[in-house]
């Protein structure tokens, strides 16, 4: 009986079916990134121009997010937007950015996002209480702002919204 050999349009078909099928699962994933990393995006005043002081206000709130492309220094946005001296949010942030894998810009933000949202919560002890007791590198703070924005919502304290996100203890 001879050997059948498959036609090579239909190897190459498959390969690129394969190569599509695989880049649509990290477009999902691209998508929902930039949808997170975006949670101010719907917030943002049209028009706003991209960098400079005026960049990424929310409207109403005169709070500042820092955009992509925004070159200025994460610790003195959040100084400027809170009123907390530069140098007693700089190594808290720095805790924040050594635990969790957001840039430094994006950690910033959410954290403007969950202090606008709760401005009882001093800013600094928000940024305590939210470094993970574990160490490692495959911490987020995306989900944890999440879910502590919706215990919050939901009425939980303060105490109680960063027992459940981040645990009472090492």
């Amino acid at each position: 009986m001879p050997q059948r050999r498959t036609a090579p349009w239909l190897c190459r078909a498959l390969a690129v079916a394969a190569v599509l099928c695989l880049a649509a699962c990290y477009e999902e994933e691209d998508e929902t990134i930039s949808q997170a990393d975006s949670t101010a995006g719907a917030q943002v005043q049209p028009g706003a121009p991209a960098g400079g002081q005026d960049a990424g206000k929310v409207a109403g709130t005169g709070i500042e997010w820092l955009q992509v492309d925004d070159t200025r220094d994460p610790v003195a946005v959040v100084a400027g937007a809170s009123g907390v001296a530069p140098d007693l949010l700089a190594q808290r942030l720095e805790a924040l950015s050594a635990r969790y894998r957001e840039s430094p810009r994006m950690i910033a933000n959410r954290l403007l996002q969950l202090w606008q949202d709760h401005p009882e919560v001093a800013l600094t002890q928000m940024i305590a209480d939210l470094v993970p007791h574990t160490p490692g590198d495959e911490h987020s703070l995306g989900p944890v702002a999440q879910q502590y924005r919706v215990l919050r919502d939901q009425g939980r304290s303060h105490a109680e919204a960063v027992a459940a996100v981040i645990g009472s203890g090492p």
